[in-house]
């Protein structure tokens, strides 16, 4: 929809996201956190979207598209 937007939950990861990925000790865990990490650089450089962050519980993303 053109006038929708998205909502994402849990842009924090339980604070995964703010640490250093070597003090992560599971492997699986630090990718998911990398892939969380690619979606917040995706969101905050993207010529196609408007994203706000907000610091709510584990953290919220709020997306609308460009007109």
């Amino acid at each position: 929809n053109k006038n929708g937007f998205i909502v994402t939950d849990n842009m924090l990861f339980h604070g995964y996201v703010n640490k250093n990925e070597e003090d992560i000790k599971s492997r699986n865990l630090r990718g998911l956190v990398r892939k969380i990490k690619q979606y917040h650089e995706f969101l905050k450089t993207s010529d196609d979207y408007n994203t706000s962050f907000y610091n709510i519980g584990d953290g919220i993303a709020v997306t609308t598209r460009k007109k």
